[in-house]
């Protein structure tokens, strides 16, 4: 039944004069005792009348009382400065710290800012966490008053704080006020005692117990992922500061989960040399103490995707290949077999840098199409015909280094395992059209997106100025079969792929599968993981990127305290899209003692302010 506009017109106009009246009411009750008793007698009475008119739903009376109560109240119930620092700092004071609390101890509603997470979590997603999965947290400061550790599965996503992080790096602002520590959100790879050994795109490990740990290769939530056990193969480098231009940066020190693994110097004859860190001092290489040893890197090479041409123009062919696309794969990184060489890196600095072996893998028409169902891109932008990576808190303008894509409207992309998408500004994704422009399977397209799909800059497009320059791309073998981006693209018995391998053999350091860390019958190879593996210390966790490929976390800032572990994100909520919905991770337990708990106590705070409103809106005159 619809309501009459009068009926709607009355309501809203008694609406008014109620919240007159109950305003009103309050500042008399403030200033009661500094008012003349006929003053208060007065503006008592005139509430009063309005209270009555209110009731009657009287509405032109109680319209005109109300105009009235609100001149007298502006004569006799001025505010003072007291009475708005009360109002205003105070109360506005008190609503920061309640929502403070609140996001500390309960929830928090998070925007996702970059694209480490991809492509479960994509930039601008807002999603809601919990902060009472694993325990309870000590509000405003790093730690726990109660921590589960048995509550925290490997597969969960988690909110983390990361103290490792250069200060200017590592600044944020909590609730667009306060200063605060950045805040991340990763998967939850490694717990205390933990050996992990890298394979394949999968990782294979053994708990503290000595028991496999099953899930991650039978959990539903790491099955579509892949993760690598390093960034690039030379990990973060920390050399010592030099004043004078051109200088050579030497000894250079290399870290693989911020742990301190090489050193590569300039010697006192000239050359060039590398050294292992085995933890507690420095030595020689060798089979069984070998860099590419570490966690399994040697499992896996570093890719970009050449013409003939232009590998025929790099002269680092180490044979006749006749097909027109070839795939380059830089892997097996040794310290001293074969010598650094000197080389500029992305910083500008001359430095000693690994001689990785390389091998070439000759591609056909068919093997392209594959590579481009399987692409998998970060966000970018095209504008103007140039394009560049995407960031939330800027405008992409081109520079000297935007690669070229002419043809390509204006906006913003990305790829993910083959499918193109155009992203709207909401963060909504709309699949591209079959001959839209940037989702052409002509070879230079593919070429283009492999190479600079993860970082937008003409460094990373093949070039004898920066041959070192690899993109982030990785390959690797899994049981048999070649894979790129997480997908096989060459399976085991490709003759193409055969006659690669019988190659490779060939090689003292060739690019061959050297099978998962398993026995005969199936069981893991505790040996192999545990001579191999990265091994997690009490009290600190592993956690990684679901986007390996463009992703900061504890590949270079190392493992994470306990107490910096924040919550759990459980639901996204924004764009308005498919993915709105529960986030793919193992259990997520929502319904634990410290939820309840955080929860009775918040529905009771709640429930206790509504009652007090109630009652102090009754509260006679």
């Amino acid at each position: 039944m619809q309501l009459s506009k009068q009926y709607i017109s009355t309501l809203f106009a008694l609406k008014r004069a109620k919240k007159v009246f109950h305003r009103l009411k309050e500042k008399l009750h403030q200033k009661r005792h500094s008012l003349a008793t006929s003053t208060y007698d007065s503006l008592k009475n005139q509430l009063l009348d309005l209270n009555s008119a209110i009731e009657t739903k009287n509405i032109s009376l109680a319209n005109e009382l109300s105009i009235k109560a609100i001149q007298d109240s502006k004569l006799h119930l001025k505010s003072s400065f007291k009475d708005y620092f009360n109002e205003w700092v105070l109360g506005t004071g008190a609503i920061l710290l309640i929502v403070s609390v609140v996001n500390q101890l309960w929830f928090q509603n998070y925007q996702i800012p970059s694209g480490s997470m991809r492509p479960t979590l994509m930039e601008k997603d807002r999603l809601i966490a919990t902060k009472t999965n694993f325990g309870i947290n000590v509000p405003f400061k790093k730690g726990h008053l109660f921590f589960n550790p048995n509550q925290l599965k490997r597969g969960n996503l988690v909110i983390l704080q990361n103290d490792k992080l250069p200060k200017h790096e590592n600044t944020s602002r909590y609730l667009y006020i306060f200063p605060a520590q950045k805040q991340f959100v990763k998967r939850l790879i490694g717990k205390p005692g933990d050996t992990l050994y890298f394979y394949g795109g999968k990782i294979y490990g053994i708990d503290k117990n000595g028991n496999d740990i099953t899930e991650f290769l039978s959990s539903e939530t790491f099955e579509p992922l892949e993760h690598i056990p390093f960034n690039t193969f030379e990990g973060k480098i920390v050399t010592d500061p030099i004043s004078e231009r051109g200088q050579i940066h030497s000894p250079v020190y290399l870290y693989q989960m911020n742990q301190l693994v090489g050193r590569l110097s300039l010697n006192s004859l000239g050359s060039f040399q590398g050294k292992f860190y085995n933890g507690s001092q420095w030595v020689d290489e060798s089979p069984n103490l070998a860099y590419q040893n570490l966690w399994g890197i040697r499992n896996y090479a570093m890719t970009r995707l050449l013409s003939k041409e232009e590998a025929l123009k790099l002269g680092t062919l180490d044979r006749e290949i006749n097909t027109p696309y070839i795939l380059e794969l830089q892997h097996s990184p040794q310290l001293n077999f074969p010598k650094p060489h000197l080389g500029m890196d992305i910083q500008g600095r001359l430095r000693p840098k690994l001689t990785l072996e390389k091998s070439f893998l000759p591609l056909d028409e068919k093997s392209l199409i594959n590579i481009k169902g399987a692409l998998s891109t970060s966000r970018f932008v095209v504008k103007d015909g140039f394009a560049g990576n995407y960031a939330i808190e800027k405008k992409f303008e081109p520079n000297d280094y935007s690669p070229r894509f002419e043809g390509v409207p204006d906006g913003t992309y990305e790829f993910i395992k083959g499918i193109g998408y155009k992203v709207q500004s909401s963060g909504v994704q709309v699949p591209l059209d079959k001959d839209h422009p940037i989702n052409s399977k002509s070879p230079e397209m593919i070429q283009k997106l492999f190479n600079l799909g993860m970082q937008m800059y003409t460094l990373y497009e093949p070039s004898s100025k920066y041959p070192d320059f690899i993109p982030s791309r990785y390959a690797y073998f899994r049981d048999g079969d070649f894979y790129l981006m997480g997908q096989p693209v060459l399976e085991a018995e490709n003759p193409t792929l055969a006659a690669f391998l019988n190659h490779e053999k060939s090689k003292t350091h060739g690019f061959l599968d050297q099978g998962a860390p398993l026995l005969p019958n199936g069981q893991i190879n505790k040996e192999i993981v545990l001579n191999y593996g990265l091994s997690i210390p009490q009290g600190e966790y592993l956690f990684l990127g679901d986007n390996h490929a463009n992703s900061r976390d504890c590949r270079s800032w190392g493992f994470i305290p306990e107490k910096n572990i924040q919550g759990s994100p459980a639901f996204t909520f924004w764009p308005l899209s498919k993915r709105i919905g529960p986030i793919l991770q193992n259990h997520l337990t929502l319904f634990n003692i410290p939820t309840l708990l955080i929860s009775f106590l918040g529905i009771s705070l709640i429930t206790l302010s509504i009652k007090l409103n109630r009652r102090q809106k009754k509260r006679k005159l």
